[in-house]
């Protein structure tokens, strides 16, 4: 269960300038989890959207199809999502969803999911 990739794929692809601190935290954290302590977790969440952002505008530009990209981008692909962070990830999901039976599982959906936001938002793009 990662925070909704489309709203922090819109703010991080278009100048935010206008934007206050707290509407881009906002975006960027959508109220899910504890509170965090510090910035590695903004850090990692901003590698995870960036990585996501360009594969998948990438995938969009080729025409590939939507369970193409997703057949490419699965957690163990994705340098963003190294093993010490969906660890850390996995605790903050079962802290706010409970344990999972499959916890692999549940993340997988979970890129899959986000890869789904992101491609529908450059396709409209792409199309308009």
């Amino acid at each position: 269960m990662i925070p909704s990739a489309i709203t922090a794929t819109i703010i991080t692809e278009h100048n935010h300038q206008h934007l206050s601190r707290r509407e881009i935290l906002m975006g960027l954290v959508s109220g899910h989890g504890s509170v965090q302590e510090g910035k590695s977790v903004l850090r990692f969440f901003r590698s995870y959207i960036d990585e996501l952002n360009e594969a998948v505008s990438r995938g969009v530009e080729r025409g590939t199809t939507l369970a193409e990209v997703q057949k490419s981008l699965v957690p163990e692909r994705l340098r963003s999502l190294a093993a010490d962070q969906v660890t850390r990830l996995g605790r903050e999901v079962e802290a706010l969803a409970g344990p999972a039976t499959n916890p692999a599982e549940r993340l997988k959906g979970s890129v899959a999911a986000n890869v789904a936001d992101v491609y529908n938002y450059y396709l409209k793009r792409h199309k308009g």
